[in-house]
């Protein structure tokens, strides 16, 4: 029988996060607020999967194999994505803003800015996914 063993691994950088609002125009969610990632960035993210099979050449032409494979084999569940919507307020973006003038953002009709300050969204920076967890897939494979 002929044994066969697998590993691949991947890690990706942090991802930068927006801080989003509604464009009076485009709509929601196509406002920056804030330049990306001027507040926040996720953490970086790696999975290691794995790979084990065992072949037995049953004839000439017939193989059979069984195999196993593991994903995310560490069951690292980190962040990968959050809720980016500040507020569903149609704003102009803070030019060179920073997160302290986030509190003093203005929402806009008929792309005129009000004096009014939007209301911030309760879900903003929330969790919205992570990483799948350890999940694994067991076969046979019949050749001829």
């Amino acid at each position: 029988g002929l044994v066969i063993l697998g590993a691949s691994f991947r890690a990706q950088s942090g991802v930068p996060h927006n801080t989003l609002a509604a464009h009076p125009i485009y709509g929601q969610g196509e406002s920056y607020l804030l330049p990306r990632g001027e507040l926040y960035r996720s953490p970086a993210t790696s999975q290691l999967d794995t790979h084990f099979s065992y072949g037995r050449q049953l004839s000439k032409t017939t193989r059979l194999e069984g195999f196993i494979d593991i994903f995310n084999l560490f069951n690292s569940q980190t962040e990968t994505d959050i809720d980016e919507i500040y507020t569903i307020n149609a704003a102009l973006p803070i030019v060179g803003g920073d997160g302290e003038d986030l509190a003093h953002a203005k929402s806009t009709v008929s792309r005129r800015q009000t004096s009014n300050v939007v209301t911030k969204s309760l879900n903003y920076g929330k969790l919205n996914a992570h990483q799948a967890p350890l999940t694994g897939q067991l076969g046979f494979r019949l050749t001829f």
